[in-house]
């Protein structure tokens, strides 16, 4: 529950330092994890930097663009370390319960592409399952009402009435 972009956005707010990493409460950082996104990033001058998650088969890009982040978030929040000022530059975190940092990172990457290690230097914990699974779910309904809106025939929106 609640709206974790205010909280992210806040501890952007006191921060000084050049890059912002994150860590929700429940997942853990590898050892490793650190260095090895500072080194992609470093290698390949990109300003944001996402790994992949121990356990989970999705398909990471090598290379981030926001076209990769299109249809679905395939970047989860405790993999991300981005410069500060792209963070900035993007508008932070926005307001929403569900999706705000899918579309962070959608504006992030529309400012330059980001790196990726491949390795997979995050652990989820605790109910990580049911809430990717449920902030799918949600950013679905979110895109499938901005896509749908007021104008959206009547035959095309009862169909995805039970969704939304």
């Amino acid at each position: 529950g609640g709206r974790p972009g205010l909280a992210r956005n806040a501890g952007v707010e006191a921060t000084s330092g050049a890059f912002v990493a994150f860590l929700d409460d429940d997942d853990e950082w590898l050892p490793g994890k650190a260095a090895a996104q500072r080194d992609a990033m470093a290698q390949s001058g990109a300003r944001f930097c996402a790994c992949a998650i121990e356990g989970d088969a999705t398909p990471v890009p090598p290379l981030l663009a926001a076209e990769a982040l299109a249809a679905r978030n395939v970047v989860a929040c405790s993999s991300v370390v981005v410069a500060r000022s792209v963070l900035v530059a993007a508008g932070g975190f926005g307001e929403e319960r569900y999706g705000q940092d899918w579309r962070c990172w959608q504006r992030c990457l529309a400012l330059g592409p980001g790196a990726v290690v491949a390795a997979p230097l995050v652990r989820l914990n605790g109910d990580a399952a049911d809430l990717d699974r449920s902030t799918v779910r949600a950013e679905g309904r979110q895109a499938l009402r901005a896509a749908l809106g007021d104008g959206a025939p009547a035959a095309l929106a009862a169909s995805f009435a039970g969704f939304l």
